[in-house]
């Protein structure tokens, strides 16, 4: 490790992972024998065989891709949960996946918080709360001042779809 960088707990434990004599159980570690390069290669191999391979490597919107949202929306109401390319999706979970569709117009309120941990770490949670309690979601461990932009973003979507509701 070069001097001028500072150690870091991250960088502690992927330095002792990374030691051929150490099995990690550490989330967010996968086996490297369990990739699936040949699949990764095939979904590479066909975006930039496209005519819009270029676009592709090049940054996008934050909100991602039009087309990509589209594709997934219609895939989510394939499978029984209606959603539009515009709706806002949250995910959490790591040994069972949690997905949250939260339709704009339907947001009753965002909020931010912070308890104290969340302050001394400089984080905050922001919250949506709709009027079904179980479709409410939290985005967890955002810089303070990202989730406040965040918020004031939201209610500012939920604002403009809500409009003759």
């Amino acid at each position: 490790m070069r001097p001028s960088v500072l150690s870091s707990p991250v960088r502690d434990l992927l330095a002792l992972t990374a030691q051929p004599d150490v099995i990690s159980f550490a989330g967010g570690l996968p086996a490297p024998e369990l990739f699936d390069v040949d699949g990764w290669r095939d979904a590479f191999d066909r975006v930039l065989a496209g005519p819009d391979a270029r676009r592709h490597l090049q940054y996008a919107p934050t909100e991602g891709d039009a087309t990509l949202r589209a594709l997934l929306a219609a895939r989510l109401s394939d499978r029984g949960l209606p959603t539009r390319a515009d709706d806002l999706l949250v995910t959490h979970g790591f040994f069972v996946k949690h997905l949250v569709v939260v339709p704009y117009g339907r947001m009753q309120y965002v909020d931010v918080t912070a308890g104290l941990l969340e302050q001394w770490l400089g984080v905050a949670t922001v919250r949506l709360h709709t009027a079904a309690a179980a479709t409410d979601a939290r985005i967890p461990g955002l810089p303070a001042h990202d989730a406040a932009v965040l918020r004031d973003r939201l209610a500012q979507k939920g604002e403009s779809r809500s409009i003759g509701l």
